[in-house]
């Protein structure tokens, strides 16, 4: 029921009520319906005002979320260029295309490197053995505008004098004996991008001349060829020889030597920065887990006190040959001091056989200090060397030697690093004991 129909009369009775019944009920169905529609009409139009509200708020809410995504966006902006900053300031001061180390000698190769990676000038690299010559190469290569273009290093004193030539110009098939194909020569291989002359000082004479003409031509002709061919190629020669006392010496055309030291970049040997051997030591040893897929292993202090105390006449090539042994031969995720087979101090007299007792006294000439015990006249000592058992006869010491090696690897679950130092050999040498012995 939604309502009721009431009707009154004062004049007279209802007599005829009964009969006028039925038109009463049809205009209370009409009232009825009238009603009802009034009704739906207001519950459409407070839903219509509810769904209204509801828009308004939808709206301030997506107005409010558009606000907050473009701070969002702003921020993250603003966080993206922070970090291209920062990763530009940590390449220019640590990590310059791969080179590594902030000391005074790394950061002036740094500044040069800058200088030069613009103009398009014969750059001659010079510095010891191992101090990582293509790698500063390829860092000019990768910071000039020939980054895109490819980058060819040869080795001058590896190839032999009779290829050397075909090697870098080219050559037509059949100019000599063996030339069965064309070749296009590193010069014309390299178009467009940076060839590296490593070892140029190796280059013999005759090689000489002919550099010489193509870097001052621009163009090179193949061997047996009959017309030159344009190249666009940066050259950067390495060297770790003296090429003023070669050009003395008549050994290295001094025409040439001009061409090439347009500008020369000198890198320091690595004992002259040894402040950089612990960014060096956690760059090689995050290499060594990218590349075995293993978790990065570190290095102990004293064991880099060590690393720092030596000479490095190898430089970085030496520091990462013995941090590649140290990971490999060690079960430890920690490396310590005798973990590291380092280099032996040179001998002013070189012995043309060592024995296995010199191997022996040089292994413990490794030992590190802290390795060592103090002595009551305030000196250092090493610990107590087990003799040698090549050409001993099989007795008693043998024997007792034996059980002492079996039982330190018992009491250290078979790790051999930790058992020889529980019993005071040197790694190389408690190795040779376990093959002597045969135990495995």
């Amino acid at each position: 029921m939604i309502g009721a129909l009431y009707l009154e009369t004062r004049l007279r009775k209802g007599t005829r009520f009964q009969s006028e019944l039925p038109m009463l009920q049809a205009f209370a169905d009409q009232v009825a319906i009238a009603l009802h529609s009034a009704k739906l009409i207001k519950e459409n139009q407070d839903r219509a005002e509810e769904l209204s509200e509801s828009n308004r708020q939808l709206k301030d809410a997506q107005e409010r979320l558009e606000e907050l995504l473009g701070n969002r966006t702003q921020q993250l902006h603003r966080t993206r260029k922070k970090l291209k900053e920062t990763r530009e300031t940590l390449y220019s001061h640590f990590g310059f295309h791969g080179l590594v180390g902030t000391s005074a000698s790394m950061r002036r190769v740094y500044a040069l490197i800058e200088r030069v990676k613009s103009a398009d000038v014969a750059v001659l690299i010079t510095g010891e053995s191992g101090t990582g010559k293509e790698m500063v190469a390829r860092a000019i290569h990768a910071a000039s505008d020939r980054s895109r273009g490819p980058f060819i290093g040869v080795n001058c004193g590896a190839i032999p004098e009779n290829l050397l030539e075909s090697e870098l110009f080219g050559c037509v098939r059949g100019a000599f004996t063996g030339a069965d194909r064309d070749r296009t020569g590193l010069f014309r291989e390299g178009q467009g991008g940076t060839l590296l002359l490593d070892e140029i000082g190796e280059m013999p004479s005759k090689m000489q001349s002919g550099l010489l003409r193509v870097l001052q031509t621009k163009t090179v002709r193949p061997v047996g060829g009959r017309r030159e061919e344009p190249v666009d190629v940066r050259v950067i020669c390495a060297t770790h020889r003296n090429l003023e006392e070669l050009v003395r010496t008549g050994n290295f055309r001094e025409d040439l030597y001009y061409r090439i030291h347009v500008v020369e970049l000198w890198i320091a040997p690595l004992r002259e920065h040894v402040e950089d051997i612990p960014q060096l030591v956690s760059h090689f040893l995050g290499l060594f887990s990218a590349k075995f897929r293993q978790e990065k292993k570190s290095v102990s202090r004293d064991a880099l006190r060590v690393l720092m105390s030596q000479s490095w006449r190898g430089n970085i090539r030496e520091l990462e040959h013995v941090l590649l042994n140290a990971w490999i031969m060690s079960d430890s995720d920690e490396l310590g001091p005798k973990d590291f087979e380092l280099p032996v101090a040179a001998s002013p007299y070189r012995v043309p056989h060592v024995s296995t007792e010199q191997e022996e006294i040089a292994d413990e000439q490794n030992e590190p200090l802290e390795n060592r015990t103090r002595s009551d006249s305030g000196k250092f000592s090493r610990p107590p060397r087990v003799q040698s058992t090549t050409g001993v006869p099989k007795g008693h010491k043998v024997t007792d030697e034996k059980e002492k090696i079996l039982e330190a690897l018992r009491a250290c679950d078979h790790n051999k690093v930790k058992a020889a130092q529980m019993i005071g050999i040197p790694r190389r040498t408690f190795y040779r004991r376990l093959e002597a012995y045969g135990i495995k």
